[in-house]
Order: structure tokens, then C-alpha cells, then sequence
């Protein structure tokens, strides 16, 4: 199995030479080198990138390419940064790197660039969704193409009415890092993977704009688009009663027989019915489908209290209310998961008071110090991406 853990961080320089003339024309000396580094997993190619004689209020575009290395697949981010000069020390007593100091000490002239950061922007062509705080490549999406565009500013008191590039207010040199922050991925063994997903009705747009499933989906295919090609995937779902929406296999996404596919494909309606969901995804673990050699895990998410399938006193059908027997169907069926040697974490979605959680607790495995229970709770749909990011590095113990 692949998945990130540890953060490795390149340094790929933008370090730009900013003057003034008596013509106002600004001379934008780009001093990048040819930089080819292997960041396990992308490798990330910036060839001459460099601007010539530019004007202020000019908009200048250069690329380059984070690429696939072949071996698993990176979440990286790109962060600009104050630049240090190219001889500067760390001052006497200071404990860090220069680069560090220059981010807490950035107007020191003598030792830091004034910075070009404001005037550049970095984005994606490909249309992907790439951000510069969220993005990835892999098994599935070979390479991204960046763009650095420059909106050249220009010295204060010698603006062109219809000048955009920003304005400085002295000559001298200016620069600007890119940072690339890239998640390192660990070497484990293959696995096999049930993504057990509530699809009842308070996870519809009734009850949240956008709804909690919508947003269960998308954190969902990003923790998908990490998985490696000897891992499997399958999917369960539920409501008041549980389906397999597709077996485990190693197509994760962009195919239309992928587990991406399935998750895609859910719509919010009925109850909860929590036991029988898990008892579908651990008998997926025994169709044959199974990888023997693989560890075996299940990721059940939930907003609300298991209502199915005991019909509670006083009602003509289960999904009304929590019986006591709803909580130890699912209770008793973890039990079996856990006996099967599948580890279990489980996720509470939206408003605590309307989940069990000493039930998801009881359900999920403990982590590797025999106490805590690999329980998530997650307050809005915005927080499980992170919650399935910390769940890859779990996998990763």
C-alpha cells in the first residue's frame, strides 16, 4: 500500500532582479536554473523559466510541470515565500535556517529580497480542480501543468492610469520561493478497502447546503485518488437497509466501473441501519474478490443513530427512533469484523448530539496504543477530508 505520511519540502527559486530606468522600463531578470527534483512521489521540472525586458502593468506567463515519479501518488502544495539573498547567514543566536529567518524577519534588506510574491500568481490549465493548497498526482493523472504569471508592478509616483501590476515603493532586488510541500508515501502492504458510506435522508439538501453527502463524496474520491494499483476498493451504503454499490477491485477512479463511479452515483433517502451495513462490507472481505496478502479495512461514516432494523415499541416500522436492539446489532456485528482481522475506523458527521458516539467508539478498532478507539468526529462535511488524510497516515503505523 501507498499512502502519504511525512512531508518533504523542495525549494525551487524565483529569484527576480527588479530596476527602475529614467524610461520607467522595468528590467525582470529571472535567475532560475534548470531544476529537476525527484520529490518521492513527483518530480517536479521548472526548465529556463525566466522573463526578459518587461513594462510595468505588463502580464507575464511562464510553466512548469509537477510530473508522476511511477510509484504511488503525491498531495502537494505550493507556497510562496520571502526569499533570503544569496549570501546571507543566519544571524548569531538566531536557531533556524536563513529561509526560516526571512520568513519572520522578512525586511531585513541586508539579508532577505524585498518581495516579489504579491505580483505572481500560480494556477493550474488543466481544469482538475488543482489548487496551490490542494493538489495531486498519480497513478491516474500523470503530470499538472502551472502556470507562474507576473503582473509587473511598477515604482510609485510613475503609474500609467490603466496600470494593474501593483505598486513598490523603492528600486532595488526583489524575489520570491516557491515552496513545493510534498507528502511522502509510505511503503506498506497492499489493501483492501470497504468505504461504508450513510446515504440517509439527513445527508440530503434538506438538512445542509451544500449537503453532508455531497461533501462525504468529494472528501471521499480524493482519499480514493491516493490509493496505489495493488490496493482494492470496494463500496457499501446504507439507509434503512445496506446495499454493495460496487466490489473491491483496484479501479478506484475516472472509469465508469470505479469505486468513484459508485460513490458518485448515491442520493439521499430512508433511515439508518448501521449493522446491517457492516455485516455487507465484511462479507465482501469472503466473495473472493479479496486480496489474502492485503490488510483489511473498513471505513464506516454516519451523521445519526442506527434506527433499523428493530422496529421500536409503538411504532408499525424501523427508522423512527433508536432501540437499544439497533445499537447492539451494530455493536454485535463490529465484533464480527474485529474477529475477522479487519481493522475499523469509524466517522461521526454534523451535530454530536444526534450520533452515538460511545456506539462508534465501541464499533471502531483501537489504535497502536491499545486504548484509543480510531473514532473521527467530524462537526461539518468540510472536515472530512482531512479526517480520511489522517486516516491514510494511520494505514501508514
Amino acid at each position: 500500500m501507498k499512502f502519504n505520511l511525512k512531508k518533504l519540502k523542495t525549494i525551487v527559486t524565483v529569484s527576480s532582479l527588479l530596476f527602475i530606468s529614467v524610461l520607467f522600463t522595468v528590467f525582470f531578470q529571472n535567475n532560475v536554473s534548470k531544476a529537476n527534483s525527484i520529490l518521492s512521489p513527483i518530480i517536479v521540472n521548472l526548465l529556463n523559466l525566466e522573463f526578459s525586458v518587461v513594462f510595468p502593468g505588463e502580464q507575464l506567463h511562464q510553466n512548469f510541470l509537477v510530473s508522476y515519479s511511477g510509484d504511488g501518488s503525491g498531495i502537494y502544495t505550493i507556497t510562496e515565500k520571502y526569499k533570503p539573498l544569496p549570501t546571507a547567514e543566519v544571524p548569531v543566536g538566531y536557531v533556524g535556517s536563513i529561509s526560516d529567518y526571512c520568513q519572520e524577519n522578512y525586511e531585513d534588506y541586508t539579508r532577505c529580497y524585498k518581495t516579489l510574491c504579491p505580483y505572481m500568481t500560480e494556477y493550474s490549465e488543466e481544469g482538475e480542480g488543482d489548487l496551490i493548497n490542494s493538489a495531486s498526482v498519480g497513478p491516474n493523472d500523470s503530470s499538472d501543468d502551472w502556470v507562474v504569471a507576473l503582473s509587473v508592478p511598477a515604482i510609485m509616483g510613475n503609474v500609467a492610469q490603466d496600470h494593474t501590476g501593483g505598486i513598490i515603493t523603492e528600486n532595488g532586488a526583489y524575489g520570491c520561493d516557491l515552496s513545493f510541500d510534498v507528502e511522502r508515501i509510505c511503503e506498506n502492504k497492499p489493501v483492501d478497502i470497504v468505504l461504508i458510506m450513510d446515504r440517509s435522508v439527513s445527508m440530503g439538501p434538506t438538512y445542509d447546503n451544500p449537503s453532508r453527502l455531497s461533501q462525504a463524496k468529494t472528501a471521499a474520491n480524493s482519499f480514493l485518488g491516493n490509493l496505489g494499483s495493488n490496493d482494492q476498493s470496494a463500496l457499501v451504503s446504507y439507509a434503512g437497509s445496506a446495499s454493495l454499490d460496487k466490489g473491491l477491485s483496484a479501479i478506484h477512479i475516472t472509469d465508469p466501473a470505479s469505486t468513484e463511479t459508485a460513490v458518485n452515483a448515491l442520493s439521499a433517502s430512508g433511515s439508518t441501519n448501521i449493522g446491517d451495513a457492516i455485516a455487507k462490507g465484511t462479507a465482501e472481505f469472503s466473495l473472493g474478490r479479496e486480496n489474502n496478502q492485503a490488510v483489511k479495512v473498513m471505513i464506516l461514516l454516519t451523521d445519526g443513530k442506527p434506527t433499523c432494523p428493530v422496529i421500536h415499541e409503538g411504532y408499525s416500522q424501523c427508522g423512527y427512533v433508536q432501540d437499544p436492539g439497533d445499537v447492539d446489532h451494530a455493536e454485535n456485528m463490529a465484533i464480527l469484523v474485529k474477529q475477522a482481522g479487519i481493522k475499523v475506523f469509524t466517522i461521526g458527521l454534523g451535530d454530536n448530539e444526534k450520533i452515538n458516539e460511545d456506539m462508534l467508539q465501541n464499533i471502531a478498532s483501537l489504535k497502536s496504543d491499545g486504548v484509543t478507539p480510531e473514532y473521527y468526529y467530524a462537526p461539518n462535511g468540510s472536515d472530512l477530508e482531512g479526517i480520511y488524510d489522517e486516516i491514510s497516515g494511520e494505514l501508514c503505523q
